[in-house]
């Protein structure tokens, strides 16, 4: 289905915070065998955590325990309602890109009607390759060139960066863990 990646977000977020599933997502769970699955691999995961889990415990310390015990009294909610509505997102979608090729087509310089040139703009709009070529300028090979050095700076600084760091890493592990060579 096209919503399963975001029930299955859904099913995630639910089980790590330990909310109940939403309705709609149970009646989804019934239809869908691949979101079931997920769910219950998910719950299987999370019991084997936890039965893992009892052999790692200790004992907090007595200034933890307190800090959680108070905060247990708080009031906070059980439940989150998380309402998804495929069809008025994807309709809202559709809306905004409708309207936004309206407004680019009414705005289009070239496009408005003078009082000498009546003919031309329904010729122009016509032609759908005009239209895209007047639309979409490409840039020069200079300007590409200088695009790509933008571009490629902040990463060629990272990559400096942690060339540098490994460098550093290497060096202290040399001078901690490599034995001095004997004078000749």
């Amino acid at each position: 289905m096209l919503t399963c990646w975001y029930y299955r977000r859904i099913i995630s977020g639910c089980l790590d915070s330990n909310y109940e599933l939403p309705a709609r997502l149970g009646k989804h769970l019934q239809r869908c065998s691949g979101c079931r699955g997920f769910h219950d691999a998910a719950v299987g995961l999370g019991e084997q955590l936890l039965a893992d889990g009892d052999a790692e415990r200790q004992v907090p310390s007595p200034f933890l325990e307190g800090r959680i015990v108070a905060s247990l009294g708080e009031d906070r909610p059980q439940t989150v309602r998380m309402v998804f509505r495929p069809a008025w997102s994807a309709a809202a979608a559709v809306l905004a890109l409708v309207l936004s090729g309206v407004l680019f087509l009414r705005h289009e310089p070239g496009l408005e009607n003078s009082a000498g040139s009546g003919a031309a703009a329904p010729q122009k709009l016509a032609d759908g390759a005009g239209l895209l070529v007047a639309a979409v300028r490409l840039p020069v090979p200079d300007e590409l060139r200088e695009w790509t050095k933008k571009l490629n700076q902040p990463l060629e600084t990272e990559l400096q960066s942690v060339i540098q760091d490994a460098r550093m890493a290497l060096d202290l592990l040399a001078y901690n863990f490599l034995p001095d060579r004997p004078a000749p």
